[in-house]
């Protein structure tokens, strides 16, 4: 494949995608720290007020069905951190989200109102869905194709002949600013590929399946069911010492609650279902039999199996995609906008006529 061939294909890949992998960029980077994140933009609705304590899972369901009392529960998820809360998602009768965050001590609710109320949880869901649905995660699956494009083609475009890769990474800064735009993008590209190559298929492994599987549609309850705490200690009992990451409550009648499992990676969970009018265990998963990817893939994208090295590198890569994403369209509009450029389109035309 020809230079000029591999140009022109990570032109046109990059400037279909640029947009989304700036949106991309931007709320991954966000996502990276999820949970200070969220306290950090909003100290008084996502961190708790007490020092300590543990208000029953009850107070916590009562306290967000008080302030959103038509709207369905569909998950709790409980604190990541000490100073971290509870959040209660919700639906409305229209299908909108809702949450309450919910301070773990007292069970006074800090913050609740619509999906962007809560900026954090608003980047997950633009990361992972653009607030779309199934069109959405498709959109996403594109964006990590072409990621992969871009980085395939860009370093088959620069790989120097005589393998002088660090010559061929310097940015000559006495050339004008236009070329010196153009080395920079180069530049950083070249560095930040390896990652972003490492992001775009894990993120490939975790939106492909979602966009496979058949669409439930929206699930949860009016209603607290009287015996869910004693099916939460049902469900307990099958990983003792394990700690809670959230409840799900798909009917007015069942519980789905996942454990941390930090034995296997630090987004495993071990899975627990109850039958809470029977108050049997009607399924169980230790999270060493989960072979879902995702299990494998998410604590790559995130940069969790590589620890704070690789949060920082996931962060860096991500500012520094979001930059590409802006400089790559810019280089082109520089570009069209050249005298030479002009007149070489000019005669194009001629020629046809």
């Amino acid at each position: 494949m020809t230079k000029a061939t591999l140009l022109r294909i990570h032109r046109y890949a990059g400037l279909l995608a640029a947009l989304f992998l700036f949106v991309q960029a931007l709320t991954g980077c966000l996502l990276v720290y999820r949970d200070a994140a969220a306290r950090l933009i909003d100290p008084a609705g996502m961190q708790r007020d007490t020092v300590g304590g543990m208000a029953s899972l009850a107070s916590v369901l009562s306290a967000a069905r008080a302030v959103e009392p038509t709207a369905a529960i569909e998950r709790i998820y409980y604190p990541a951190s000490k100073q971290g809360t509870f959040l209660v998602q919700m639906h409305d009768e229209a299908g909108k989200l809702r949450f309450a965050s919910v301070d773990p001590g007292k069970a006074s609710v800090l913050r609740h109102g619509g999906l962007w109320a809560f900026p954090v949880e608003a980047a997950l869901r633009v990361h992972y869905t653009w607030l779309a649905g199934k069109t959405g995660t498709a959109v996403v699956v594109l964006s990590g194709f072409c990621l992969l494009t871009l980085g395939i083609s860009g370093i088959s475009f620069w790989w120097p002949r005589r393998r002088q890769f660090l010559k061929n990474l310097e940015i000559r800064t006495h050339l004008s600013a236009r070329l010196v735009l153009r080395q920079a993008h180069r530049t950083a590209g070249v560095l930040v590929s390896p990652i972003l190559a490492l992001m775009a298929v894990t993120g490939l492994m975790i939106a492909i399946p979602i966009l496979l599987e058949a669409d439930a549609g929206a699930v949860g309850t009016t209603i607290i069911h009287p015996s869910t705490a004693r099916g939460v200690a049902l469900a307990q009992a099958q990983f003792p010492g394990a700690s809670i990451r959230d409840i799900r409550f798909p009917d007015a009648t069942h519980i789905a609650v996942n454990f941390n499992a930090p034995e296997r990676n630090s987004r495993a969970v071990h899975k627990a279902s109850v039958d809470l009018t029977s108050q049997q265990v009607v399924n169980s998963q230790n999270a060493a039999q989960d072979r879902a990817l995702w299990v494998i893939a998410l604590p790559l994208h995130t940069g969790d199996a590589f620890g704070t090295v690789g949060h920082v590198l996931i962060l860096l890569s991500g500012m520094t995609l979001a930059g590409l994403a802006l400089t790559g369209p810019l280089m082109w509009w520089q570009a069209r906008r050249r005298p030479s450029a002009r007149k070489s389109v000019n005669l194009k035309v001629a020629n046809k006529s």
